[in-house]
């Protein structure tokens, strides 16, 4: 009886130390909810969400982001696509902000993002990331950051007030789809 008594001790200072140190690997940041000024993106999504349903690694906990970058003076370009469940903190300025749509949440990226198409409201949204990285016992900092291309993302253009499909990557696909 005693065995068991120190087994079952044994068992729950484990799972007890293991969910403590797990802990300290996540953190809290909050991160702006975005509006949606240009009504055309959300056909955008929802065309993308339906091909994604589709895929075997499909959640409904599936995040998405949207990276922004202007091509030159009348061209922004869009990469959207998921990048599965859990955020990795790459800095407190990666993410711009942040949006529902369809049950899902988007994730807002890049150096700048179109104010034409999103604009910050006052509230904000909590999300949980990992902490990819560690120091050693010498003071350097080790990254654990794997990034997973296993997700398809599709390429839009925003000229003018309009978005142009400009291509698809697709890793389930030998070629990729594009429009010129």
């Amino acid at each position: 009886m005693r065995k068991i008594v120190i087994y079952v001790l044994l068992i729950i200072a484990v799972v007890v130390s293991t969910s403590l140190k797990s802990s300290k690997d996540y953190h809290i940041r909050q991160l702006d909810i975005l509006k949606i000024n240009n009504e055309s993106l959300f056909t955008i999504l929802d065309t993308i969400i339906t091909q994604e349903n589709q895929r075997d690694y499909y959640t409904p906990a599936l995040l998405f982001s949207i990276n922004c970058r202007m091509v030159n003076d009348s061209v922004t370009e869009f990469q959207i696509g998921a990048f599965g469940s859990e955020l990795v903190d790459l800095g407190n300025h990666y993410y711009k902000g942040c949006f529902e749509h369809a049950g899902h949440w988007f994730l807002v990226k890049g150096k700048e993002y179109a104010t034409t198409v999103f604009a910050k409201t006052c509230e904000k949204k909590r999300f949980m990331f990992y902490k990819p990285a560690e120091i050693t016992k010498s003071g350097d900092i080790v990254l654990r950051v794997i990034e997973d291309d296993s997700y398809s993302y599709w390429i839009y253009h925003l000229v003018g007030n309009k978005f142009l499909f400009k291509e698809l990557y697709d890793p389930y696909r030998v070629s990729h789809n594009s429009i010129h």
